[in-house]
């Protein structure tokens, strides 16, 4: 991505042991972060914003107009609460994206949207 590369996260049974998005996300940022640590200092691990864009963004160009909400994009959407999860102080919208990365489990899926509809 630093270098300009189009890149993108997917997930599918073929590619890995689980499906769900957010969790290649985090395994990305805990790959990122061993090749950094281990292999080249100078690369900085992935951040989560990096991580949300690749899953988000940067995978769904491979498909088109679609991962992103611009205007003449497919309106594709997962609506998540995370209220379950409390927290003693405010947290940004970035730590509560992280939050959602990596523990995916415990918040909750309210609705999901293909192409403008509601999904069962």
């Amino acid at each position: 991505m630093r270098n300009g590369i189009r890149a993108g996260l997917g997930s599918d049974v073929a590619g890995g042991c689980h499906t769900s998005i957010f969790r290649a996300m985090g395994d990305a940022i805990q790959a990122s972060k061993l090749y950094w640590r281990l292999i080249d200092q100078d690369d900085a691990p992935l951040t989560v914003q990096e991580a949300f864009y690749l899953g988000t963004a940067g995978g769904g160009g491979f498909f088109g107009k679609a991962g992103n909400f611009i205007k003449g994009y497919e309106f594709d959407a997962v609506v998540i609460d995370d209220g379950g999860m409390t927290s003693s102080n405010p947290l940004t919208i970035t730590e509560r994206l992280a939050r959602i990365i990596y523990y995916p489990d415990e918040c909750r899926i309210r609705a999901k949207f293909v192409r403008g509809e509601r999904a069962p």
